[in-house]
């Protein structure tokens, strides 16, 4: 198939928005297998082949690695930056007609739009680490072989690849199309003769959503490879990665599972959320694998889909069990036993695991009583500081004032498993189970008081019927001792009303009559000596 046909059947769907394939958020297998890649390094190069707009690649900048992708269809490259909030700008790729270069403000994300299969080490140099999200099983089955060339030519010796595939049986399906099914012998006719193939997870896919029996498929499988180049592996049998330091292998091995009850000698220490003991030859073999730490591991009972994660107390257990803790006779079997549906002495998988740290992790407590708590956060925090990880769907038990308090994961994140050890997590809480919201009663309101201009007489007389604190009824004492009468009862309050008559207005009062008759220089004078008269 040529590249413009392999490229232009895709665009349809982009153009009508039929990407049931995207997914909304970070995906969990990145983040599970992101420490083991990268090795805790920062600033590698990931390629992220038919890139689409995964969040994956706004993910890997922001912890300071360079992202690189390949994308056929223009519009998914534009919604990317676009929806991430990402400045950016596009350019021509020399040699390729047609294709653009888009390529972050920052340098950090660039995607190539083009054929994935015309992409050179020339022309992006090579890279440290391949992401490949269902780019494999999307290609057509008669051009894997390119595509893994390809591959082949952009990756450093030391380079690792995270593929996660799919199995199913193709002939079952209605319409025949991607994504392809691929079998370990597919993968191993691929990149057996150049690369070491790990399966690292085999997870079963049917009923994770209905599309996939609307395919017409009885069963489906999601298997996660992690390969690298058979050179780097050759240090490996040796232990030692010449390019990036120690190689953390994989360590998976099945014991019988006992409850600490079963210890020889009671202990008291063991009270430690979250974690088991295992003999002290799984600690001579996980140095050999020179495994990460912390130590974290995913236990899973044999022959069911029950899953959880734990970390390790210590290395003194009897050599082919392994004690799983427990506070006490109640809550360990709530904690790790129960979770798992274990019984003394069953058979249960190990399996090293690397987690991303928490962010995020929502609890339901299992009774109302759990609301008496005061302060349910810092309890819950101080309970936490001996767990090692959480897993969504666990319950965890926890004792307070004598009383022991259950309480299920809800949800946690990044991914559904991860480890609390030194992070910054925020933590909710869901209503407890059995929880009734009470019924808020409405406010009564009363006629009278909607119109505010009511009879001063009447407001009093509502007063004085009220129970109502009342002025000057208290008893009083005689001083001679005698007994005072002190039934006296509230006098009630009148209106105040004003019985004295106004005084009648004067009218023609003397004043105003002399005003009325006064008259300008009328008036006579006096002297102060007094005229002499003549003798006669």
């Amino acid at each position: 198939m040529a590249g413009i046909e392999r490229v232009e059947k895709w665009k349809a769907g982009w153009e009508s928005g039929v990407i049931d394939f995207h997914m909304p958020k970070e995906h969990p297998t990145l983040l599970n297998y992101y420490g083991k890649i990268t090795g805790g390094e920062k600033s590698l190069r990931f390629f992220v082949p038919l890139c689409g707009k995964t969040w994956d690649m706004k993910w890997l900048a922001d912890h300071g690695q360079e992202v690189v992708g390949v994308e056929g269809i223009e519009i998914a490259c534009h919604q990317f930056y676009e929806e991430q909030k990402v400045k950016y700008s596009t350019s021509e790729i020399p040699g390729i007609p047609d294709g653009k270069l888009f390529t972050s403000e920052d340098g950090k994300i660039k995607i190539y739009q083009c054929d994935a299969l015309a992409l050179t080490s020339d022309l992006t140099g090579k890279f440290d680490v391949v992401w490949d999200r269902g780019a494999l099983v999307a290609i057509d089955p008669p051009v894997r072989s390119t595509y893994v060339k390809v591959l082949r030519d952009l990756t450093k010796p030391g380079s690792r690849l995270l593929f996660e595939l799919f199995e199913y049986d193709f002939s079952q399906r209605i319409r025949k199309r991607a994504p392809y099914p691929m079998f370990r012998k597919d993968v191993d006719k691929e990149f057996g003769e150049w690369c070491l193939i790990s399966e690292e997870n085999r997870a079963n896919m049917i009923d994770q959503s209905p599309k996939f029996r609307e395919w017409g498929l009885d069963w489906m499988t999601n298997i996660t490879y992690l390969i690298q180049p058979k050179l780097y592996s050759l240090f490996i049998q040796f232990g030692y990665n010449v390019f990036r330091g120690p190689f953390p292998q994989r360590f998976k091995t099945q014991y019988r599972c006992y409850s600490v009850s079963m210890l020889s000698v009671p202990r008291e220490d063991v009270d430690n959320g979250g974690k088991i003991i295992m003999p002290p030859s799984a600690l001579d073999t996980l140095e050999k694998l020179n495994i990460e730490y912390p130590m974290l591991f995913k236990l899973s009972k044999t022959n069911s889909q029950k899953v959880t994660h734990c970390g390790v107390l210590e290395f003194v257990a009897d050599e082919g069990a392994t004690l799983l803790q427990k506070f006490n006779i109640h809550i360990g079997f709530l904690q790790m036993m129960q979770n798992l549906l274990l019984e003394e002495g069953s058979l249960i998988e190990i399996e090293s695991a690397s987690l991303p740290v928490a962010t995020y992790s929502k609890f339901q407590p299992q009774s109302v009583e759990f609301l008496d708590i005061s302060n349910p956060k810092a309890v819950l925090e101080n309970v936490l500081r001996s767990f090692a990880c959480l897993t969504k769907g666990d319950m965890i038990a926890i004792k307070y004032n004598k009383k022991i308090y259950e309480l299920e994961v809800l949800e946690t994140k990044p991914s559904d498993a991860v480890s609390i050890i030194e992070c910054d997590m925020s933590v909710e809480f869901a209503p407890p189970v059995g929880y009734v919201e009470p019924e808020r009663k409405p406010k009564v309101t009363h006629p009278e008081h909607e119109d505010m201009q009511v009879d001063r007489a009447d407001c009093a007389q509502e007063y004085i019927e009220q129970n109502t604190f009342m002025a000057f009824t208290g008893e009083g004492r005689r001083l001679d001792g005698k007994t005072k009468n002190t039934n006296y009862k509230p006098v009630p309050l009148e209106p105040v009303v004003y019985k004295r008559k106004p005084r009648p207005v004067e009218t023609n009062t003397t004043e105003e009559k002399e005003e009325e008759n006064f008259k300008p220089f009328t008036g006579q004078g006096q002297v102060l000596k007094k005229k002499r008269t003549r003798k006669p």
